[in-house]
């Protein structure tokens, strides 16, 4: 095993399901890759907070070091194609010059004569390092146009959960709080019905986001002028992800958790992992507000 090759996880070092032991014989294998120069990304995660966790880390790679003949390394679920029908990938994709065609994904033990293998720039609950926020900003600048018409604004933006679908996790009752916050000036917004692009602009123009934590959160390390978090916490102890992009983007975030927060009685068809409920939302608001307004 190359040991920069794999996605470790955590002091712990564990590696996130990945299979890190293979029973083959180099000796066996016969094919040979075709005659490119490979550089080598990992898995394509296309889970979007996974994504910029654990895929994005290696592709600083494929702005400094790659040639217009290298081909990109990869494995993961479907197709190259299949990949850039997800707007967050293609829009990233294209800042780096990359098409579909570009992408390799070899199904069968193979032979490489010429591969390279970037260490990670985030290490999932770990480590990160300089060059992450340096080429996430890369891609923030590009996707924004260097931020061109962006007027900044103190009014916050609530990023509500309240429209989703489908996810890992989510506050029931967070849609009681939302009448609350609009009516005291802070303006609602729900990520998934934004593109890309209008993502990246509502970070780089607000002084600070509001919001339950979660994935879009990440968000804030493409941003060219990133916003200070005020998150309300699923559960006492914050995920360090969170921690290390605050301190990469040198912002002072918050993150508030309601003592009275309760789970919420399974529902297979809910399409979320975990699902919780406020004990008192409109308490939670309040107090919410008057932590936003001493800001």
């Amino acid at each position: 095993m190359i040991y920069d090759s794999v996605d470790f996880r955590g002091s712990e070092r564990g590696t996130n399901g990945q299979v890190v032991e293979a029973k083959i014989n180099p000796d066996h294998i016969t094919v040979e890759a075709p005659d490119f120069d490979y550089i080598y990304v990992g898995r394509i995660n296309l889970h979007y907070g996974h994504f910029l966790i654990n895929t994005l880390p290696r592709f600083w790679a494929l702005q400094k070091l790659r040639h217009h003949r290298a081909k990109v390394l990869c494995h993961g679920h479907g197709t190259p194609s299949e990949w850039f029908r997800f707007p967050f990938f293609a829009e990233i994709c294209r800042t780096l010059n990359l098409q579909p065609d570009d992408f390799v994904v070899f199904g069968t033990p193979i032979n490489l004569r010429n591969v390279t293998i970037p260490s990670t720039s985030f290490e999932e609950q770990y480590q990160a390092h300089q060059m992450y926020r340096d080429f996430c900003r890369y891609i923030g600048r590009h996707v924004t146009d260097n931020a061109a018409g962006i007027r900044t604004t103190d009014t916050p933006a609530y990023l509500s959960k309240a429209k989703l679908t489908i996810g890992v996790g989510r506050i029931k009752n967070e849609i009681d709080l939302l009448p609350i916050l609009s009516k005291a000036g802070i303006d609602i917004f729900y990520p998934e019905q934004m593109s890309f692009a209008d993502q990246l602009r509502l970070f780089c123009s607000r002084s600070i986001i509001l919001g339950t934590v979660g994935s879009y959160f990440h968000t804030n390390i493409l941003a060219t002028t990133p916003s200070r978090i005020f998150g309300i916490n699923p559960t006492p102890h914050v995920n360090s992800n969170y921690i290390m992009i605050d301190s990469l983007t040198q912002i002072e975030s918050l993150y508030y958790y309601d003592t009275e927060m309760q789970t919420a009685s399974e529902d297979a068809n809910s399409g979320f992992l975990a699902e919780r409920n406020f004990g008192n939302p409109r308490e939670i608001a309040e107090q919410y507000l008057q932590i936003v307004n001493s800001i």
